[in-house]
């Protein structure tokens, strides 16, 4: 009788911290809460950044419009000239990113991507000689167009690329994906019409320069799109670990 009475040792009660006897579960329901605030707040997190790209990028392409605009109605100097200073400039923030990853490693680096890997090298040239020219084509199309057509017409790129995409990469987009192209396109082709001009020897020359403009412009989206869809394929295929660029 007096061992039924004995308390029995379990080895898997844990004690409370002032030794009381075991502790009840109420932490992990108190650590369920504070996870669901840590993952909320991590989504909070990402959408913000998100966010934010997306409106530096909004800036950032409309700033480069109204400069590049303003510098060719102010300055005279050659297009060739400031896309070889633009492409000499971001060769050497990669050279600069590059040594701060690779530090004194960056040599090696340099010497096994350039040298070691020709067809590569030969892969990625095809999307950076389409950027080239795509550039030159920018230039000379701001040149013949107002700033507003010029913005509007180029989001033709979007249309560019999708289309790139479904070909190149057989991917499928939805039916909401395909009505949002028709409406830029809609929108594009509304952003080219004039009202009527009393002066027509005028207006004729005006409507010329800008279908040039226009076509230099429908040209650059294409190699936009063909562009930034075989430097993604490259890299899904090849793991050349070349990074798509926004052009």
């Amino acid at each position: 009788m007096e061992n039924c009475l004995l308390p029995t040792f379990n080895p898997l009660a844990k004690v409370g911290a002032g030794g009381h006897g075991p502790q009840h579960p109420q932490v992990d329901k108190m650590q369920e809460p504070e996870d669901a605030k840590s993952i909320m707040a991590k989504m909070r997190h990402e959408r913000n950044k998100k966010i934010g790209v997306a409106v530096i990028l909004t800036l950032q392409v409309t700033a480069m419009v109204l400069t590049l605009r303003y510098s060719k109605t102010t300055a005279r100097y050659l297009s060739s000239t400031a896309v070889v200073c633009a492409e000499f400039v971001k060769m050497l923030v990669c050279v600069v990113v590059l040594t701060w990853t690779y530090g004194a490693g960056i040599g090696d680096h340099l010497m096994q991507e350039l040298l070691m890997k020709p067809r590569d090298m030969v892969l990625v040239s095809v999307p950076a000689f389409l950027y080239l020219i795509q550039n030159n084509l920018l230039f000379y199309a701001m040149e013949h167009l107002d700033a507003a057509v010029y913005q509007v017409t180029y989001q033709l790129k979007i249309l560019t690329t999708a289309i790139c995409t479904v070909l190149m990469l057989d991917r499928r987009l939805t039916t909401q994906q395909w009505v949002a192209l028709i409406v830029l396109t809609a929108g594009v082709a509304l952003a080219q019409l004039q009202p009527p001009s009393k002066d027509q020897p005028k207006h004729s020359a005006s409507l010329s320069s800008q279908t040039a403009g226009i076509l230099a412009l429908l040209v650059a989206c294409f190699t936009s799109g063909f562009a930034g869809v075989w430097a993604a394929m490259q890299t899904s295929t090849h793991h050349t670990g070349l990074h798509r660029e926004a052009a």
